[in-house]
């Protein structure tokens, strides 16, 4: 399980000669190394192995539980101008308390993302990849400014739209086809 997650347990009854006796409901559950159990519910924050006891009548019975990392997911899509997916963009995610680079995931031809991270806050930064479109932080021009993304207790659907720029080049005339200086 997820270290914040919980495992409800049964304990089954067996006579002396292993016929089944049916659903224990008066047991007693415990886990060590560290945890707590509520009635036959039982957590860890600790990671790693860890043994679940149902004791009855001085009779006990043993589980395996492994207590991995939460993780939390934040997924979307990258669009630009009239919502066209963005494919092959690069999403950064930071830790949004130190500014630390975590990880990153391409886009696929959808733009759509999915990134599985710690429970934490973070900050996105795309890469676009993409002629007129700028590398750019989510919801701000820098990384002070971005929007922190709250993943510390459940998935978030973050739907980045970028703007693309462009860029116009000529000559101005005036009159009769003459250039136009400055």
């Amino acid at each position: 399980i997820a270290s914040s997650d919980s495992q409800a347990y049964t304990a089954e009854g067996f006579d002396a000669s292993n016929n089944d006796l049916g659903p224990v409901t008066d047991a007693t559950f415990s886990i060590s190394p560290d945890g707590s159990c509520i009635a036959a519910s039982c957590s860890a924050t600790v990671l790693g192995a860890h043994t679940v006891t149902a004791t009855k009548g001085g009779k006990t019975g043993t589980a395996s539980l492994t207590v991995t990392v939460a993780t939390h997911t934040v997924s979307g899509s990258v669009t630009g101008n009239a919502g066209i997916a963005l494919a092959g963009a690069y999403v950064h995610a930071f830790n949004a308390t130190t500014g630390d680079w975590v990880t990153n995931i391409l886009t696929d031809a959808g733009g759509a993302y999915s990134l599985t991270l710690a429970p934490g806050t973070y900050k996105l930064y795309i890469q676009t990849n993409t002629p007129g479109y700028p590398n750019t932080w989510y919801g701000g021009s820098d990384a002070g400014s971005a929007t922190v993304i709250d993943l510390t207790s459940a998935n978030a659907t973050v739907d980045i739209a970028l703007i693309g720029t462009h860029t116009v080049s000529g000559s101005v005339t005036g009159n009769a086809g003459i250039a136009l200086a400055g």
